[in-house]
């Protein structure tokens, strides 16, 4: 893209292509529209299944027909719904990567030409924009990625876009006005707005979209709002007010913690009405476990094991509160441990009883050890855990005490040490090998010492 000297044209035509560049601002309903449609799913999804549940294996003495079918009418129109998330979804997608990757050629080509085509400043400012516009895919590569996942790829695919954009915004902040505004977009706050996601039923999308067309559209008021000529470097009080002086997104562990306590209320609170939150709310808990683990950075290793095995606790109580008020919704899960416990034979031999629990309880817990989403699996064990403990002493079959006395037996307080330890190797993958792999292998040991005497009891008790 040199000029070619005593070429007059080139200059020419390069302002006459910069002229033809209109920088617009952003629709943000298009962008809102797909969480619309993911509320009504999920809270009709949640309750009719709840509702179904509740039918089929509460204290009727029967299924009740005009109950059951009232409930596949619920979850019918959970469907439609989501088949309207999954339609706007790819819509979304495709304006988002179109508006973006359109907005950063444009965008540095101009920039090129205002810094001057020659010089170095201008040249990288170039090379760098295009760069983060190849990292983007292509808006029919989105449309078809939210089409083949049923929209559950569009948290995703607003992540990268936006991620992008903040990157983009910065990079031109730094060579027009010398200093950052805009904050960028990391991993961990992403793993934070999925969990909002979950925990909002869907409708935190709506702040996902807005908030990337409100960074959009103030990035064309600071930078392209004087086009065609150059940025004045003037910045206004009104674009004070939206930046920040600091440059990095962050996320406080005690910020996480809030919102994982604030899920566990909302989830015992939606749990007397009947609904099966199980697929919207635990998975939000495994997330926050993991995303704790990673921002905890104390000088007390001691500190940071303490308050992660203190949540995972008030993980496993929350749930079995949960579970006991709404013990009717979850009386599927008494029968389908019984069933289990049943067919596979445990408590039968001490040798087979050790190694089912061990491996069964490893298979739940060494995802931890991935950062960011290992504790996924872990949050949904926990959880679980705790339904049906609640179920169990809802049903009748279990006093209170005994239900909570088991949660403080040596091998459940072994089994949920393991998974701690398992949850903070995760902060040590990309500074520490040899600390990652001390906590991978005493989470694995203590796990396995757990299974032992967890069968030891088993078998004393029966």
């Amino acid at each position: 893209m040199e000029k070619p000297p005593g070429d007059s044209r080139y200059e020419s035509m390069l302002k006459s292509l910069i002229e033809s560049f209109e920088f617009s601002k952003l629709n943000p309903a298009p962008l809102i529209l797909p969480s619309i449609f993911l509320f009504i799913s999920m809270i009709l999804l949640s309750y009719g299944l709840g509702q179904f549940l509740r039918s089929i294996g509460g204290t009727l003495p029967e299924i009740n027909p005009l109950e059951t079918l009232l409930s596949a009418q619920i979850l019918q129109w959970s469907f439609i719904s989501f088949l309207g998330y999954t339609i706007a979804s790819m819509i979304a997608s495709y304006i988002a990567l179109e508006k973006t990757r359109r907005h950063i050629y444009e965008s540095s080509v101009t920039t090129y030409y205002f810094k001057g085509e020659s010089t170095f400043e201008g040249l990288t400012q170039y090379l760098r924009s295009m760069y983060l516009r190849a990292s983007l895919p292509s808006p029919v590569t989105g449309l078809i990625l939210a089409f083949l996942t049923s929209g559950l790829s569009f948290p995703v695919i607003m992540y990268i876009v936006e991620k992008t954009l903040r990157d983009h915004i910065v990079n031109e902040e730094s060579v027009f006005l010398g200093k950052q505004f805009t904050k960028r977009y990391d991993a961990l706050r992403f793993i934070a707005d999925l969990a909002l996601i979950l925990l909002t039923f869907g409708i935190y999308l709506a702040y996902m979209g807005y908030r990337f067309t409100k960074i959009f559209n103030k990035h064309i008021e600071l930078i392209h709002g004087s086009h065609p000529s150059p940025p004045s470097g003037i910045v206004d009080s009104s674009i004070e007010s939206f930046t920040t002086s600091k440059p990095e997104t962050s996320v406080s562990s005690n910020a996480l913690v809030l919102l994982l306590i604030a899920g566990i209320v909302l989830n015992i609170v939606l749990s007397y009405p009947g609904f099966y939150t199980v697929f919207q709310l635990v998975p939000s808990f495994g997330l926050i476990l993991s995303a704790i683990a990673i921002t905890r950075k104390s000088s007390s290793v001691l500190r940071d094991f303490i308050l992660t095995l203190g949540l995972i606790y008030i993980v496993i109580f929350g749930n079995m509160l949960a579970g006991l008020i709404g013990h009717e919704t979850f009386t599927y899960i008494v029968e389908s441990f019984r069933r289990q416990v049943q067919e596979v034979g445990v408590g039968r031999d001490y040798f087979f009883t050790s190694m089912y629990i061990f491996t069964n309880n490893l298979v739940v817990s060494i995802p931890a050890i991935i950062p960011y989403i290992g504790g996924l699996t872990v949050g949904y064990g926990v959880s679980n855990a705790g339904l049906l403990l609640g179920a169990i002493v809802g049903a009748g079959l279990r006093s209170l005490h005994v239900g909570i006395l088991t949660l403080i037996y040596p091998h459940s307080i072994l089994e949920l040490s393991a998974y701690t330890l398992l949850l903070m190797s995760s902060k040590y993958l990309f500074s520490s090998v040899k600390n990652y792999v001390k906590y991978v292998a005493s989470g694995v040991l203590v796990l396995f010492i757990a299974a032992v005497v967890e069968a030891i009891t088993i078998m004393l008790l029966q």
